[in-house]
């Protein structure tokens, strides 16, 4: 397939992946792949990886995910970048009900440095031989058997397998009909807003877990201490249950100033960075033709806390082997949505019933205490990393 550019045809170079999204999915897409010996091309519409950085940089540590995604393959190498990237490491989570409810919970997660996490996946990629295009959205164009991709930054591929790893909504999912437009309903999309704030003077080894109609509808607040008095903090709310409600820049300020009360000056503000995230389960097609969608362009967002990085990386290194194999002869590429749905697909998919659930009660702050306070400490715990409390059993069959 020949590409017009300003009247003339330019001739694509023929790669064997094309990894369209540079954070942890798509990078980890293409650190398989070229481990596996293909010739892969990465395409970022961001000028610089890992910037600017829109999440709150919590990554659980390795022994965690062991117990989080027990079915996963190859966590250890996974998460080698991760302690030297850490700025900050948690030991505890303290959730708080509306009502003044709180349990704090044993948890292991380093704080990350995005921009520094993803710089060194970005250079382990580039020392695999993988070449990069940044700096502009990329194109992706199907016909026949043909798969192109093309960015007005500079460059032009023909790829045998695309890795659509650009966020969400995913244009390159969408380009490849993948079932993103169904997906798009307010009850499955979370405004988030996150300020960095300096010396708030919080616990430095603990993440705090807010619940409260009020200050953040549908969803919930958080404090991550990033070390040196410096926090990462933010509201998610769900689009469905904003209506009528403050603007998500309100209510964050309002959920500032109350939980870091006099600690806190508008001047403190370091960073701000906004996001919409996708907390319906994952889509339920990610495989398309030559297309896999990987992270949270696939919606591999854990609905109960909004993780992402840990499925991001998983399913992008299922995606780039998978398409080794599938190149290789070895699988059709079908094989990949059949992995990653083996090996992380019933935490999704329990993070997701739960979430249902959760919606409705979170109408009533009352009702999220007292779901709360019967839940007990196991149970919250459960709750928040997608594992199905024996007590709420029976109602994952009605949703």
């Amino acid at each position: 397939m020949k590409l017009p550019r300003g009247g003339a045809y330019l001739q694509p170079e023929s790669v064997d992946v094309a990894v369209i999204g540079a954070g942890p999915g798509g990078l980890s897409a293409a650190i398989y792949a070229a481990k596996n010996g293909l010739k892969v091309r990465i395409f970022e519409k961001k000028s610089r990886i890992g910037f600017p950085t829109v999440c709150g940089e919590l990554l659980p540590t390795e022994e965690e995910m062991k117990r989080l995604l027990p079915r996963a393959d190859g966590i250890p190498e996974l998460f080698d970048a991760a302690a030297s990237a850490a700025v900050n490491k948690c030991r505890r989570i303290g959730v708080l009900s509306p009502l003044g409810g709180s349990w704090s919970l044993s948890f292991d997660a380093y704080i990350l440095d995005r921009h520094r996490f993803e710089s060194l996946l970005f250079e382990e990629t580039r020392l695999l031989g993988v070449e990069s295009t940044l700096g502009a959205p990329a194109r992706l164009m199907l016909s026949g058997k043909k798969a192109c991709v093309e960015s007005p930054a500079g460059g032009a591929v023909e790829a045998e397998v695309v890795v659509a790893a650009d966020g969400f909504p995913s244009r390159a999912a969408v380009e490849a009909g993948l079932p993103v437009r169904e997906y798009l309903r307010p009850e499955n999309l979370a405004a988030c807003l996150q300020y960095r704030v300096a010396g708030a003077g919080v616990e430095e080894d603990m993440v705090e877990v807010y619940f409260s109609s009020r200050l953040a509808p549908g969803g919930y607040g958080w404090i991550i201490p990033k070390g040196n008095g410096e926090v990462n903090i933010g509201i998610g709310a769900r689009k469905s249950a904003l209506r009528g409600k403050a603007a998500v820049s309100k209510l964050l300020d309002s959920f500032v100033r109350e939980r870091l009360g006099e600690r806190y000056e508008p001047g403190k503000i370091v960073a701000k960075a906004a996001d919409v995230l996708p907390v319906g389960g994952a889509l339920r097609s990610t495989c398309n033709g030559r297309v896999l969608a990987v992270g949270d362009a696939a919606g591999m967002v854990m609905p109960t806390n909004g993780g992402g990085i840990p499925t991001a990386l998983i399913s992008g290194k299922i995606a780039g082997e998978t398409a080794a194999r599938h190149l290789g002869g070895g699988c059709a590429l079908l094989e990949y949505e059949r992995t990653w749905r083996r090996q992380i697909g019933e935490e999704l998919e329990n993070a997701t019933k739960l979430r249902r659930i959760a919606d409705r009660l979170m109408g009533s702050d009352r009702a999220v205490h007292w779901g709360f306070t019967f839940l007990g400490e196991k149970g919250v715990r459960e709750v928040l990393t997608c594992k199905v409390p024996w007590t709420v059993s029976p109602l994952i069959k009605l949703v």
